[in-house]
């Protein structure tokens, strides 16, 4: 099967691939390992070639980057999009409805004479009333026509399938996203005295409850990541005294051993797609203390993680007392076995087979 992966704003992760989990390169990974032929097609960078991997049963993918024509923040259309595509692929699956290109290959669908799958996370913009604006108006005038042409769309969480289904869209499955047990697992190593934190330094991370709940705790926290945040929550903690060290960023590779040393991780954010950062933590075993972001949906409250209300560091206080930190550690790590990158990837692979042969 030949797929086509359309990610026009995923250039973080191409960027910066020893920081950054890309969803979009795990899956042609993964793709391409059971046999598959996948190119990803995604915004140029200025010092990045195309590349090409190829697999021993057949499979390869390979990530074209393309010039974009014009740019308004995520909206993006790649030049040559359409000639690179031509009649090659039996799948294009592209991110979000709201993007132009997803327009693009949505007009152009019976020329293409492919599968159009949409990879939909986003349900809401609740920090950016304007872009809800833009996106109710998106909505009114071009998601009809999108909705007509789409075969299929795949949502990562419930509230992006309900967001999608809501939209008319008909045939809507939620399917989680995975993480890199390759990169992602339980060392061997002794716990030590300190819970983690690993993410962007932004607002709506809401690094201040988790330091309130530290203190109120009488804990240690570890803080992995960087952002505009970062000086404000230093001299934050240093006014409260809280024993807490600021890591800056740490190489992905280097992330199972603090997961696997931590107490626990925390995470406290008030909107998130899905919340990838919970995945790595289960899968290294480290028991999740988290507000209830979309990712929490797939996992059993009080077994396999702890959930605490937004900005409630009283909670957060508690949980990071209980008892049962261990054994939901080794629940969710169990739990999080089945969302390695290759069983989604199965599931991505029997869906794109069954639209196909409808």
């Amino acid at each position: 099967m030949k797929i086509a992966l359309v990610s026009p704003y995923m250039t973080t992760a191409f960027n910066n691939p020893a920081y950054y989990n890309s969803q979009q390169i795990n899956i042609a990974k993964n793709l391409a390992s059971l046999g598959n032929q996948v190119t990803i097609f995604t915004k140029k960078l200025d010092d990045i070639k195309d590349e090409v991997f190829d697999y021993s049963n057949g499979g390869s993918y390979n990530i074209y980057y393309l010039d974009p024509v014009s740019t308004f923040g995520h909206w993006i259309v790649l030049k040559g999009l359409l000639k690179k595509i031509g009649h090659s692929y039996d799948i294009i699956m592209v991110n979000e409805d709201f993007q132009f290109t997803t327009l693009q290959l949505s007009y152009f669908k019976k020329k293409l004479r492919s599968k159009l799958v949409i990879f939909q996370g986003v349900y809401e913009f609740p920090e950016k009333r304007f872009w809800n604006i833009i996106m109710r108006g998106y909505s009114l005038f071009f998601s009809g026509y999108i909705i007509k042409r789409c075969d299929l769309v795949i949502a990562k969480t419930e509230a992006a399938k309900v967001f999608m289904e809501k939209k008319g869209y008909k045939e809507v499955i939620r399917v989680p996203i995975g993480v890199d047990t390759d990169i992602f697992y339980r060392q061997p190593l002794t716990k030590k005295d300190y819970f983690l934190y690993v993410g962007d330094l932004v607002k709506r991370r809401d690094l201040g409850t988790i330091i309130k709940g530290i203190k109120a705790a009488n804990k240690r926290l570890l803080v992995i990541g960087d952002g505009e945040e970062k000086e404000k929550l230093k001299k934050f903690a240093e006014d409260l005294n809280v024993d807490v060290d600021f890591l800056g960023k740490v190489e992905n590779k280097l992330l199972s051993k603090y997961y696997s040393e931590a107490q626990g991780f925390i995470f406290a954010s008030t909107y998130e797609i899905f919340g990838m950062v919970l995945l790595e933590a289960m899968a290294c075993g480290c028991p999740v203390i988290t507000t209830p972001v979309p990712a929490t949906s797939f996992f059993r409250k009080d077994k396999e993680l702890l959930i605490f209300n937004e900005g409630d560091y009283k909670q957060l206080a508690n949980y990071l007392n209980n008892p049962n930190l261990e054994k939901i550690g080794k629940a969710g790590e169990k739990v999080a076995e089945t969302f390695s990158w290759l069983n989604i990837c199965k599931k991505y692979f029997s869906e794109f087979n069954r639209i196909l042969n409808h």
